[in-house]
């Protein structure tokens, strides 16, 4: 329920989506979808729907959506709609280890380095801390929401002896997408 015409929009691999022309009024509706993957462009789909299963990078590019009919007083009316769709990889928190500490000082306080010390277990093997950003909070729906002004600095001072803190990782480049 979105106008998407002249946009960027961001899709994450493995999705599927569908993009669905406005209802339009007219004789002789006729629609197309046109891909441009930069090198060339294809018809795609001849109907008000447009479903992308199972997307992956090659679905980046350029959609057009051309519209042709017949208005109510005889007129051809052509309607063109075009969108830029970019597709991320999506990112995979992995399992961390729990932080442990001896207080030397006995004040129950210490300063840690997050990214030196979890950041590398977040992204696992797979994940380049190039494409992929991972940020701390120490509440689940800040995290979730991507509160970055509520993210815990970096080094981060616990306040009690026993915390839980929430780590998010997202896709530098589609941060509220994948």
């Amino acid at each position: 329920n979105e106008v998407i015409n002249n946009q960027d929009v961001q899709f994450c691999v493995g999705q599927t989506r569908t993009l669905t022309s406005e209802t339009i009024a007219g004789n002789n509706i006729a629609y197309e979808w046109v891909f441009n993957d930069g090198m060339t462009s294809n018809v795609i789909a001849d109907t008000p729907t447009l479903t992308l299963t199972n997307v992956t990078m090659a679905n980046n590019g350029t959609y057009t959506l051309t519209v042709d009919l017949t208005d109510d007083c005889g007129n051809f009316v052509k309607l063109e709609g075009t969108f830029n769709i970019g597709v991320f990889k999506v990112a995979t928190a992995n399992p961390v280890n729990n932080i442990n500490f001896c207080d030397a000082d006995n004040d129950g306080f210490n300063a840690f380095d997050l990214q030196s010390l979890v950041t590398p277990q977040v992204l696992g093997d797979l994940q380049s801390s190039t494409d992929f950003e991972v940020i701390y909070f120490d509440n689940l729906p800040d995290a979730e929401n991507n509160v970055t002004a509520n993210a815990l600095p970096n080094p981060y001072t616990n306040s009690s002896s026993t915390e839980i803190i929430y780590a998010r990782i997202h896709n530098r480049n589609a941060p509220e997408t994948c």
